[in-house]
């Protein structure tokens, strides 16, 4: 009878770092409320909105992050720590639609 040896991770935990951004096209303050205690809210970009202060309607929007929206948060990140690329992982939520007829 053979022995085994212990399972080895193949990536060195030294050698990685992770860094976690939600993009939504919801508004940003649901997603912070949602999220909060587990992304921090400086890693989370949702639409914004300019509200009136005096009867809280949404007057304009700041910035949308749905369609091309994303794809321009994504590549300021991405700018923003110095990466690549080939270091993203994106996930959607599987409602990508080809713009091909």
């Amino acid at each position: 009878m053979s022995r085994s040896s212990p399972a080895r991770s193949i990536i060195s935990p030294k050698a990685t770092s992770f860094s976690f951004y939600v993009i939504s096209a919801a508004p940003q303050e649901i997603i912070q409320s949602a999220l909060e205690g587990i992304v921090p809210p400086e890693h989370i970009f949702g639409t914004r909105f300019r509200y009136n202060e005096s009867t809280g309607e949404v007057e304009s929007i700041i910035r949308a992050s749905a369609g091309w929206g994303k794809i321009t948060v994504l590549e300021e990140i991405r700018a923003q720590l110095g990466i690549s690329h080939d270091h993203i992982i994106y996930m959607g939520d599987g409602s990508f639609r080809s713009a091909r007829p």
